[in-house]
């Protein structure tokens, strides 16, 4: 593993249906097809569905994780992948714009500090 193939991808997406927000087979189903397109895989998957509405979804990966939490009320989702590798990550971005079908988002990525401990020039925060 290299530092450029750890990857840490934010999606904030606004005006995605409630119906799909709050269907937690479907964001189950979601998280199964994006592993995939990740090659990646899933120890656990754990999906919880919040009364009356909006869903939280962990896949916790031998590669890392992903992560989604809907609010359907304001038609507003949260997505976090960590996928050591660079293999797929487009594509499961790509499915999860597909799968929940917001009419507007935003993908953010952060590279994530190499595997050893940078120099304390380098640090952002020493302890």
């Amino acid at each position: 593993m290299t530092p450029e193939n750890r990857l840490h991808v934010i999606l904030d997406g606004w005006g995605a249906p409630f119906e799909l927000l709050d269907d937690a087979q479907g964001i189950e189903r979601l998280l199964r097809r994006a592993v995939a397109r990740l090659g990646g895989r899933i120890l656990h998957l754990y999906v919880h569905a919040f009364d009356p509405q909006g869903l939280t979804a962990f896949a916790l990966l031998a590669e890392s994780h992903i992560a989604i939490h809907t609010w359907p009320e304001t038609g507003h989702f949260a997505a976090d992948l960590f996928f050591c590798g660079s293999i797929g990550l487009e594509a499961a971005v790509e499915e999860i714009r597909w799968a929940l079908r917001p009419e507007h988002m935003s993908v953010s990525e952060i590279h994530r500090l190499p595997l050893s401990r940078p120099a304390p020039s380098q640090a952002l925060v020493e302890r």
